[in-house]
């Protein structure tokens, strides 16, 4: 008689306001050994916030008042059973979120049952609000300094990555003049005026929305508590920023914005950004998840058999969806003799999809896929914490066999109209201008 798996106990989570400047979300479970916790700060994004909270949270993380440096803190942590506590810089719809993750063993697993989230949440507090200072109360210019130069070679060493480079390049060009502002580059973190980084400081401790995030058996009245003894003293102003998000939906351009850039390289980089009004949330957004998994998302996908094995136009590509902001991105790898090709057959593809030209079996092959995918979320609290944290973000009560259901649900006319909303808005190539040998190589090295 075969075996049949017992269905996974579904995740409710639970919200709660502990204060105008403070949110709870607790999404209870037993499942895991490993609980994640976070605790982020909610600003309204702005063009000039992403260079300054990019160098700010690393200075942070390197040292407090009672762990002055970062060896000091790593041992702390050590101690508390080799929990971790690492940076988190997002961006969700109109919001950026600001802070730290750290995933942490539940105490049913420790000597004496222990708890270990007092001493997280103590530390991420510490981070927020007593870090580091000069005496006259700056923020360590030491830290400062030392971090750009940290963030700069990060950011300078993207050239010798290929991949990574044309992607940034790409995402330069794909909100140029648009009000989120351009990408990170070395020339805005080398101007960055250090009073620049406690004014955001100042701004999080006096203005921001504090959201705390947790996925583990810790009951939700217990984080309740912690937060209001270790963090709500810290908030005293009555209103902040707002605690939710709305997606950013950005027209097309009127023409598309075309980009050629060369790079000493041996295989060249082919983007393409299309808007959509469809975001997550809207109606037709699972529709359009479909139509991604059809044309790019699995090695079963269009473009890959067509492009990749059919063809052989491309090492390497796929889409993206980006649903907190109606973007979908195809990127492949390609020799440089096969950019008009390959570019003639993205389109060519995306017109397939909007004249329904695929059948019942592509259809629920990628149905499959991307229902599988939603399963595997069941195994890791990282994957879960980030499924529902952006569900709360836009205001959405949605869990993960709600999401399953939907999927399930959508028509193959539903991913037709899904894919005729599609505009391409920019397109950015990186002619590598090396030779071809070995530029396999090269991309996987770069991924």
């Amino acid at each position: 008689m075969a075996r049949t798996r017992n269905p996974i106990p579904q995740i409710v989570p639970v919200s709660m306001a502990l204060s105008p400047r403070l949110t709870l979300t607790v999404c209870p479970t037993d499942r895991f050994k490993i609980g994640t916790f976070s605790l982020y700060a909610q600003l309204p994004d702005t063009p000039e916030l992403l260079p300054s909270a990019a160098l700010l949270l690393p200075v942070l993380r390197r040292g407090t008042r009672e762990y002055p440096t970062q060896e000091l803190i790593n041992r702390h942590l050590d101690d508390l059973y080799a929990a971790d506590c690492r940076i988190a810089n997002a961006c969700v719809g109109d919001v950026r979120c600001l802070g730290f993750v750290s995933d942490l063993p539940e105490s049913r697993v420790l000597p004496g049952q222990m708890k270990l989230l007092p001493d997280i949440l103590d530390l991420m507090v510490q981070l927020f609000f007593d870090p580091l200072k000069e005496e006259n109360g700056s923020l360590s210019a030491r830290y400062i300094e030392a971090e750009r130069k940290n963030l700069l070679e990060t950011l300078e060493a993207l050239i010798n990555y290929p991949a990574a480079y044309a992607n940034s390049r790409f995402r330069a060009a794909f909100m140029q003049d648009r009000d989120c502002g351009e990408p990170l580059t070395p020339a805005r973190i080398r101007e960055l005026p250090t009073d620049q980084l406690q004014r955001l400081l100042e701004n999080i401790c006096d203005h921001a929305h504090f959201h705390a995030f947790y996925i583990g058996q810790t009951p939700p009245d217990e984080i309740a508590a912690l937060l209001t003894e270790q963090l709500m003293p810290r908030l005293q102003t009555s209103s902040g920023a707002p605690c939710g998000a709305r997606p950013r939906v950005l027209l097309p351009r009127p023409s598309v914005l075309s980009v050629h850039e060369t790079l000493h390289a041996g295989q060249s980089h082919l983007l393409m950004g299309y808007r959509t009004p469809i975001t997550m949330g809207t109606p037709e957004f699972y529709a359009m998840m479909l139509c991604n998994e059809l044309l790019g998302g699995s090695p079963i996908s269009r473009l890959f058999t067509q492009l990749r094995e059919k063809k052989s136009l491309c090492y390497s590509c796929q889409s993206e969806y980006l649903s907190d902001r109606g973007e979908l991105i195809v990127s492949c790898g390609i020799d440089r003799a096969s950019r008009d090709a390959a570019q003639n057959e993205i389109i060519e593809q995306i017109a397939a999809l909007q004249r329904g030209e695929f059948d019942s079996a592509e259809l629920e092959g990628a149905r499959a896929l991307l229902l599988g995918g939603y399963t595997q979320l069941d195994d890791s609290t990282r994957a879960l914490a980030s499924f529902y944290r952006l569900r709360y973000m836009l205001g959405l009560d949605q869990t993960v066999e709600d999401c399953r259901r939907a999927i399930a649900a959508v028509t193959a006319e539903e991913v037709v109209a899904a894919a005729r909303s599609l505009c391409c808005d920019t397109v950015y190539f990186l002619e590598g201008t090396a030779t071809e040998e070995g530029a396999d190589d090269e991309y996987d090295d770069a991924t």
